[in-house]
């Protein structure tokens, strides 16, 4: 076949413009690969190829420019029903040379879903990035209605280009919420996983996950993500994603869910439904089958394995799941059969004891639910199921067969297993952390520790923190608080310090690593991560710093040079002083040899100080003359040492210039004789003593003449032993205060050689020698006769002070009633609990007390002197009001207004003041208090908004009742037409056919007396629906209540025949009440009914009245099983029925009595019971009022 091209006229310039433009045309092509229609920006060109292109197939424009087998390929793309993007071709250019191109194919689709025709958009990529004509500019985002996502996989996924307009659409984004940023943002937690996954796998993926996207109002929509693409570009490592919207197809899935619980709701609480199908035999249920098919369609759509057998163990029935794994079609197929003819039971080896289990059931006739059983196939694998074995009764309560269930959780249990082994694992792990463990949730709440974070905040090991809050563990809560919406932003945070406080209120501080995770329970947000105590590390790291800063502070600023030498002598090292003190720059001392410094004769005093430094590896004084740069000689003293330094020894030292030190040496030496003559010739007492108080130096002869020692009494001895006992305290702090502060003085008593003591006066100052010992000289003078002159002088003064006092006691009488007259007025203020003040009107405050300032916040010694009271108002129209009503009444009572405190914040007061006369002032006087009622005011304001927002809340459940009493009311009434239908044909045919067989007539019977104990139990929950909704009519009319009790009793004459029991009937036959016969009969029925059933045979059954002032009360008393205190405390409550001693009694619906009660109240009666206790009988008890308002 003829390549249509040939057809065109000038085929080289077709060809040229076709490459060139070619991503510019959208071809429209049907199933055939026929041309429908294209678009192209050049209408020109469009106009001139229209009629010769249309109708024409699409593969033979290509065909001479592409290779064969990637004609063929596109023939099977254009049959697939799914988009095909950016799939690489190869175009011809020019001879032997080919173009790379991207075809997308787009499949457009009847509103059936089938494929009708495909757009096809083909692009050029050029060897120039910014030439690249982006499928989403293109028309295949314009006309797709998936979300379309160009990802770059090596930055975090970011988002590069997508079909905005249909993003928008769906997610409410605009291009700059989306462009740019990481897809993570936007995935749901719970999905990342598997979609990184997906994203990751080294080929192309078209097979469907399910994810979730965050739409820009904060819900998340789902999607399926049906093609991965992956491309290399330029360097780019990009891939294409497109995602299908299903949200409503979720939506759909959520209803059903919901649709199918609802269904099993009402199945299970209403078991006669559940199992009315299974109790009847095939034979017997021809006649209503349609009327049950609704009952058939819950047991077979159930997930369980259903069957029932007859007391025989043969099998009667079986839903459709447990026929098909028989291999089986129909139920009559199973009919008849055991246990060992079906195929299920083959591959058990414990099938003897499905028996023996069912045989039990049988036998006792007791109902075994959600029995978890393991069974073993022959092949070893062993598999776990859910069992539910209940037996079924005939109209008589005899036991004709068991119905079972099974359903299999194998995967459920291995699940569990799985899940509690790696659970035990990852608790060993946490717990054997040297790390301490969190798990915290958004508002800090701790969830799940290790015990190494008890021990890092000092508590117990075994400590349970869970349930704590983790603020109380910080030391600034809105660090934590920061930290957490942070981590929140980000998702992961690592090696972050905060402070924190250990249980004892230590400070300590944590290193910090966590990231957010999902809780797969709640799905809420959680935070997980590890804490370890840095705070021995960092205080480390800040003291070898300070050390650091410590050492080149000292090297820095002390006055000494530090050196350093290698073993040869040569200077490595000079710290700065040495240009101060030798007058050399540091580069004129580097890696020359210190000995030409050094004056000649002692050279050899450094050599001998370093090779005894080696030798004994301590540290040697050394004191040697260096020659200045100025050529002057200096004397240094020093002190050094060998140390290792990266394996090389160095002598290292200090060395200072004592060349004045030396000269202030010898001139102190000469001065030193001077001094001994000065102190041996003055009269005060010299002496010099050392650190630990001891003399070493006295002027002998001032001593002796004073204090009568000599230099041998006391050089060596200590001071403090002279000193009188009661000056040594004193005496010695003086003395302490010489040696710290350079200088010290007391007054003391000193000890005489012949033993009375005699006053000093001794100053001193300390010294330190050269040596480096600390001195202290003292100078004492003989002060004795002046204190005795001081002595008589206070002695005089004592005698002033006297007469003075006398004078003061009496000005004090004088004037002490007044004061306490003061005191008592202040008193009784400043102890008010309230807020006191008193002023002229409109005038500045005159008196206040305490509670004034505390109530407004201000410390108790805050005046307010010269302010208004309307300057604590609030806002000035409420200080007019106040003012106003005070004017008009002469005073106020509670008035409520805001005052500011001392930050300028509301309070809110209560004010009561009045108007006085002032009698001094001739002014009007205003006197009052107010206390603080803000947080009355707020509680009073927050109640409103809870009133408010309880209405709103009991609205909604309101609605929600009506809504669940609409839908019992449709479901009742759509389970009663069936089955009036069925009683009515039932009826129907007993009375038509007469010659009925025995059998079928009695299962008839059992089946019409089924379907009345159905609609009975339907009635029973309509009137728990209008006794809920207070919506139960009453016809009240008067009635002879004998005869309706006689009526109940005919009703359970049977029952009350096969027990033999004896009723005694102890009321007035003409007793007549305004009632609603028909409802207390009700009563009636439902008391004596379950007397009756838990009346043992024989018993007694008595029915009395007693007539009362307004009521009359009634009476059902049985001498039967009794009740217990648990009991009674529940039985008038919805669905109750006695568990205890079950097995005796055949159970009821639970409704009788929660229904009698209603009718009861309906009545304006009172009903309870009354028992002493197991097997001593019940007391029920009902009133009816003598009189009823119709």
């Amino acid at each position: 076949m003829d390549s249509f091209i040939d057809e065109i006229s000038n085929i080289k310039e077709f060809n040229n413009q076709t490459l060139e433009k070619l991503s510019h045309f959208v071809w429209e092509v049907d199933k055939s690969g026929k041309i429908l229609d294209f678009h192209c920006e050049n209408e020109n060109f469009k106009k001139q190829l229209r009629e010769k292109l249309v109708g024409r197939p699409f593969l033979n424009i290509l065909k001479n420019r592409l290779k064969n087998k990637t004609i063929e390929h596109l023939k099977q793309l254009l049959n697939q029903s799914e988009p095909i993007v950016n799939y690489s071709i190869e175009l011809e250019k020019t001879q032997n040379r080919y173009n790379n191109a991207l075809i997308n194919i787009i499949p457009i689709h009847k509103n059936n879903g089938v494929v009708d025709t495909f757009k096809i958009v083909i692009t050029p990529v050029n060897s120039v990035l910014d030439k690249q004509i982006n499928i989403f500019e293109s028309e295949l985002a314009k006309i797709s209605k998936d979300l379309l996502f160009s990802l770059d996989i090596n930055n975090e996924y970011q988002i590069l280009k997508a079909n905005v307009k249909q993003i928008s659409k769906i997610l409410s984004y605009s291009a700059k919420n989306i462009i740019g940023k990481s897809l993570w943002e936007f995935i749901h937690p719970k999905d990342k996983t598997l979609l990184y996954e997906k994203l990751n796998q080294n080929t192309t993926v078209q097979d469907s996950i399910e994810v979730r996207i965050k739409s820009q109002k904060g819900d998340f929509k789902w999607f399926e993500v049906k093609t991965i693409k992956k491309n290399r570009n330029h360097g780019i490592n990009t891939c294409v994603l497109i995602l299908g919207d299903i949200s409503k197809r979720k939506q759909l899935e959520k209803q059903i869910r919901i649709d199918e619980e609802r269904l099993k709701s009402i199945s299970d609480s209403v078991p006669e439904i559940r199992y009315w199908k299974l109790l009847q035999p095939k034979q017997s249920m021809s006649a209503v089958e349609k009327s049950r098919e609704m009952i058939e369609v819950i047991i077979n759509t159930i997930p369980q394995l259903i069957y029932w057998k007859d007391k025989n163990l043969k099998y009667l029935g079986a839903n459709q799941k447990f026929l098909n794994m028989n291999e089986m079609k129909e139920i009559n197929e199973i009919f008849g059969k055991t246990d060992r003819d079906l195929k299920w039971t083959s591959n058990f080896k414990n099938i003897d004891e499905i028996k023996r289990k069912e045989e039990e059931i049988i036998n006792s006739d007791s109902a075994q639910y959600h029995s978890i059983e393991s069974f073993r196939k022959r092949s070893g694998q062993k598999i776990w199921f859910d069992i539910n074995r209940i037996p079924l009764h005939d109209t008589r309560g005899n036991v004709e067969g068991i119905l079972t269930t099974y359903e299999d959780i194998t995967q459920r249990k291995l699940s569990e297993q799985k899940i509690k082994q790696s659970e035990k694992k990852y608790r060993n792990m946490i717990n054997n952390l040297d790390l301490g463990f969190f798990r915290v949730n958004a508002e800090g709440i701790i969830h799940d520790h290790n015990p190494k974070l008890c021990n890092i905040f000092g508590y117990e090991r075994n400590t349970n923190m869970v349930g704590e809050s983790a603020y109380v563990l910080w030391e600034n809560e809105q660090e934590l608080r920061n930290y957490i919406n942070t981590l929140m932003k980000v998702g992961a945070s690592r090696n972050i310090l905060y402070g924190a406080r250990k249980r004892n209120g230590e400070k300590i501080i944590i290193q910090v690593d966590s990231h957010i995770i999902l809780d797969n329970t709640t799905e809420d947000i959680e935070i997980e991560g590890t804490i370890f105590d840095v705070t021995e590390k960092i205080n480390l790291e800040r003291k070898l710093k300070e050390s650091e800063e410590k050492y080149r502070s000292l090297v820095n600023n002390i006055s000494d040079a530090i050196f350093e030498l290698n073993l040869d002598g040569d200077i490595t090292y000079v710290s700065p002083q040495v240009k101060e003190l030798f007058g050399y720059k540091h580069n004129e001392l580097i890696n020359k040899n210190a000995l030409q410094f050094i004056t000649e004769e002692d050279r050899n005093i450094l050599k001998n100080a370093m090779e005894k430094a080696i030798n004994t590896n301590k540290l040697v004084s050394i004191e040697f003359g260096i020659e200045h740069k100025e050529g002057k000689k200096i004397i240094s003293s020093g002190r050094g040492g060998i140390v290792e330094i990266h394996g090389n020894k160095r002598f290292i030292g200090i060395m200072r210039d004592v060349t004045k030190q030396k000269e202030a040496e010898k001139k102190l030496k000469e001065s030193r004789e001077k001094y001994r003559l000065i102190t041996e010739n003055v009269n005060d007492l010299i002496s010099v003593i050392n650190e630990r108080l001891r003399y070493e130096y006295i002027n002998e002869e001032i001593h002796k003449k004073v204090l009568g020692y000599d230099s041998e009494d006391l050089v060596g001895s200590s001071a403090l032993h002279f000193i009188h006992p009661d000056d040594r305290e004193h005496s010695f702090r003086a003395l302490k205060n010489g040696k710290v502060m350079g200088k010290g003085g007391a007054e003391l008593r000193f000890k005489h050689k012949d033993g009375h003591y005699i006053w000093l006066e001794v100053k001193g100052q300390g010294f330190t020698n050269d040596k480096g010992e600390f001195k202290g000289y003292m100078i004492g003078r003989d002060i004795t006769e002046r204190k005795k002159a001081e002595r008589r002088i206070k002695e005089s003064e004592e005698k002033l002070k006297k007469l003075n006092k006398q004078l003061e006691r009496k000005v004090e009488e004088r004037t002490r009633k007044l004061r306490e007259s003061e005191k008592a007025y202040r008193d009784m203020i400043n102890n008010l609990d309230v807020g006191f003040f008193k002023t002229e009107l409109n005038e500045p405050i005159k008196i206040y007390n305490r509670a004034f300032n505390n109530i407004l916040g201000y410390s108790p010694t805050k005046s307010f002197r010269g302010k208004t009271i309307k300057s604590f108002f609030f806002k000035e129209s409420e200080y007019r009001d106040y003012n106003r009503l005070l004017l008009r009444n002469g005073s106020i009572r509670n008035f409520i207004a805001k005052f500011k405190d001392k930050n300028e914040s509301e309070l809110v007061v209560q004010i009561n003041a009045h108007l006085i006369d002032s009698p001094e002032t001739e002014k009007r006087e205003v006197e009052g208090t107010f206390i603080d009622i803000t947080e009355k005011f707020r509680l009073e304001q927050k109640l409103k908004e809870s009133e408010k927002s309880l209405r709103e809340q009991n609205i909604e459940l309101k609605k929600l009742d009506q809504l669940k009493n609409d839908f019992i009311t449709m479901a009742a009434h759509e389970l009663k037409t069936p089955l009036i239908s069925i009683g009515g044909y039932i009826d129907l045919i007993l009375l038509r056919e007469e010659k009925l067989k025995d059998e079928i007539r009695d299962e008839l019977l059992r089946v019409l007396t089924n379907t009345k104990r159905l609609e009975a139990y339907i009635d029973q929950l309509m009137d728990v629906m209008k006794i809920d909704a207070k919506k139960m009519d009453f016809d009240f009319k008067k009635a002879n209540v004998y005869e309706i009790i006689n009526e109940s009793l005919n009703t359970l004459h049977y029952q009350i025949r096969k027990k033999d029991i004896n009723i005694q009937v102890d009321v007035d036959p003409n007793l007549e009440l305004v009632v609603d016969s028909f409802r207390i009969s009700q009563v009636f029925s439902n008391l004596l009914s379950n007397a009756v059933k838990f009346t043992d045979q024989n018993g007694n059954i008595t029915i009395s009245s007693i007539r009362k002032e307004k009521e009359y009360l009634f009476k059902v008393k049985d001498d039967g099983r009794g009740l217990e205190k648990d009991e009674m405390d529940l039985l008038f409550e919805k669905f109750v029925s006695l568990k205890k001693d079950l097995e005796k009694f055949s159970r009821g619906s639970g409704l009788g009595l929660y229904i009698s009660k209603g009718i009861i109240y309906g009545h304006n009666g009172e009903i309870w019971v009354e028992s002493e206790g197991k097997n001593k009988g019940s007391t029920f008890n009902f009133t009816i009022p003598l009189s009823k308002d119709k």
